[in-house]
């Protein structure tokens, strides 16, 4: 799929902000947090299981380097002619 430049880096800046959005839901999902009380304790496990918050962030980390490969590919490949230059 073709992309123009400036809707690859709009894609690359969304998929790093997700990976760290998922790095932090991910310290967050990785233990139960507990309340203790007079009689009793009260445990609030993660609203999103460690395992899966781990399967997403490494699907968004693969995502990530795969955009920034293809940016980094492309600086290579494509040239730029200006109006104002002569070769």
């Amino acid at each position: 799929e073709e992309v123009s430049l400036s809707e690859a880096l709009e894609l690359r800046k969304a998929a790093k902000e997700r990976v760290g959005e998922l790095s932090t839901q991910l310290s967050g999902s990785s233990a139960a947090k507990v309340i203790h009380k007079e009689d009793r304790d009260i445990v609030e496990q993660p609203q999103t299981p460690f395992l899966v918050v781990r399967d997403e962030l490494d699907q968004a980390r693969l995502e990530f380097r795969r955009l920034n490969r293809a940016l980094r590919k492309a600086s290579f490949e494509v040239s730029v002619e200006f109006a104002d230059e002569t070769t």
